[in-house]
């Protein structure tokens, strides 16, 4: 009786501890909602933060963007961290804008779709 009680106990104590830790995969990194910068009829410009991200991973960073050929990017820093500029080629002229970004590193991938509503100005 007393061996299946502690049994228990230590299943309990694992599981708790299993919670309690962060997970590696939790503080890997991660893309922020996009923060566009530009209107309707110009330029798209636009800003997308890489979140938790450490210096193995910005060495290692491929960026894809899915479903636009007129958009570029560049990988960038300022005060807040690394982020991605995104930006078109032409003028946008159409309203809404949807795109996904692929980002692979040498410890993981992630797809990102992101939509935009351009507003005139």
């Amino acid at each position: 009786m007393r061996i299946l009680m502690l049994g228990k106990m230590l299943s309990t104590f694992i599981a708790l501890l299993m919670v309690a830790l962060p997970s590696p995969s939790l503080m890997a990194l991660s893309l922020s909602d996009i923060e566009l910068k530009s209107a309707l009829n110009q330029i798209l410009e636009a800003r997308v933060l890489l979140l938790a991200v450490d210096q193995d991973e910005l060495s290692s960073l491929q960026v894809k963007i899915n479903d636009n050929a007129n958009l570029k990017y560049e990988i960038k820093e300022n005060e807040n961290g690394h982020y991605i500029n995104i930006t078109s080629r032409d003028v946008v002229k159409e309203p809404f804008l949807n795109f996904s970004l692929e980002v692979s590193w040498s410890k993981g991938r992630l797809i990102r779709e992101y939509s935009l509503l351009i507003d005139p100005r």
